[in-house]
């Protein structure tokens, strides 16, 4: 039984020995050890659990696209030649322990990931040299984070592949197509030379005309763009 009386499957008892260990067999970028122990907890609650509720009856019911539902979609159905045939069977259940190994498998990498991710925007942030402004040596998922820690972050700056440093401007909440403060009127649409003398930005590549994202050839620039909008934007929807 769990803490909140939510009774374990058998999944959830074997995740709940072997959990940390399953992780750790699943081979990670360096320095990303440390978090094998939250990754094993964190797909116990988002992925384990839900096989507990399925399996016992209890919580929110399942869905179509679940992983207990499409398990199941495996089994042979009934008005086939399949249905009750003891090697068909055993084939189907290969097809499915095949199947679950390879969603958790990307499970770990993709919650791995996202740890850290998040370790690295921390430690980002706290290195900025203003606090509105995140400063990454690359790209990354980052507003998650930003969210979760309650930063008080305006825009992003972080390099891509085609040269330039990207100006993201911050959602107020998570999902949403709005900006805690978009990047200046004056600014949107615009490219290159316009955009450089509209900004004072010299090497200003664009702004966006939904003006929730921008872009400059150098750091020094993309941070410039980002420095120059919370200078004109005023007041940012709260954080």
């Amino acid at each position: 039984m769990r803490e909140d009386g939510t009774p374990f499957s058998a999944a959830g008892l074997i995740w709940r020995h072997y959990g940390e260990a399953a992780v750790q067999n699943v081979p990670g970028p360096p320095d990303t050890a440390q978090f094998d122990a939250q990754v094993g907890a964190v797909i116990d609650r988002e992925l384990v659990r839900r096989i507990d509720e399925t399996d016992n009856g209890v919580g929110r019911p399942g869905d179509a696209l679940g992983l207990a539902a499409i398990v199941e979609d495996l089994n042979p159905a009934w008005d086939t030649p399949a249905f009750g045939d003891r090697t068909a069977e055993d084939t189907a259940f290969l097809q499915a322990a095949n199947l679950v190994q390879a969603v958790l498998t990307r499970r770990i990498e993709a919650v791995r990931a996202r740890l850290a991710a998040e370790a690295a925007v921390l430690d980002a942030h706290a290195r900025s040299t203003d606090p509105r402004v995140l400063e990454l040596d690359r790209k990354m998922p980052w507003e998650g984070a930003v969210f979760a820690h309650v930063l008080p972050v305006l825009y992003a700056v972080y390099p891509v592949s085609n040269d330039n440093w990207m100006v993201d401007a911050m959602p107020p909440e998570p999902g949403s197509f709005a900006q805690r403060l978009p990047l200046p009127e004056a600014w949107a649409g615009l490219r290159d030379a316009e955009l450089a003398l509209a900004s004072g930005v010299p090497d200003a590549v664009f702004a966006h005309s939904r003006r929730f994202v921008g872009a400059a050839r150098s750091r020094k620039g993309a941070l410039m763009m980002a420095r120059r909008a919370i200078e004109i934007g005023g007041k940012p929807a709260s954080i």
